[in-house]
């Protein structure tokens, strides 16, 4: 499959999954954009897609902070003009007993997987809804989503009620876990 010249968001793009995840797009011709609060990390894994001859930008992003969701968009449509897909990959996690969790860790869990996913989502379909094509939204989330562990289920429940509006648009939006799972609605 060749992503040829589409523009491919991808947070969490510093290392791990959502790095591996950027440069097989970028491997297939996407343009792609490493969204990571790590700046040294992200920048320095945009350029080595670059010096692998991959199209390839790093913007800044912590994914908690909506004004840097906002400026993501923002960023990603002024470099390139549109967006066909983003990749909500950034999330953390805490292994540690919900006795001992606090709510600051309990914020931050859910910020980072839950409500960054709802406004990275927001605000790209409102670029995605111009494509004549739409666009796609894949939400990334481990196997506790099915578990319905810290923010992971919730993940689940937000993508499934909020998937009909965006679709309404003739917009795709997917959810896959580590499992393989896919959910999927288009409405044509």
């Amino acid at each position: 499959m060749s992503f040829e010249g589409q523009v491919v968001i991808v947070t969490g793009a510093a290392h791990g999954i959502g790095k591996e995840v950027a440069f097989a797009y970028a491997a297939q011709g996407a343009r792609v954009v490493f969204a990571d609060h790590n700046e040294e990390e992200g920048a320095a894994a945009a350029a080595a897609a670059r010096n692998e001859g991959h199209q390839a930008i790093f913007i800044p992003c912590d994914v908690r902070k909506e004004e840097d969701l906002v400026a993501l968009i923002r960023a990603t449509e002024e470099e390139y003009g549109t967006i066909h897909t983003l990749i909500n990959n950034a999330g953390v996690s805490r292994w540690k007993s919900p006795y001992e969790l606090t709510v600051a860790e309990w914020d931050d869990i859910l910020n980072t997987n839950v409500r960054s996913c709802f406004i990275a989502t927001r605000e790209a379909a409102k670029v995605m809804k111009r494509n004549t094509e739409g666009g796609s939204v894949v939400n990334m989330a481990s196997t506790r989503a099915f578990h319905v562990r810290a923010g992971h289920g919730s993940l689940r429940g937000i993508q499934r009620s909020h998937s009909r509006p965006y679709t309404c648009d003739g917009h795709i939006a997917r959810k896959r876990s580590d499992s393989g799972q896919l959910y999927q609605s288009r409405m044509d």
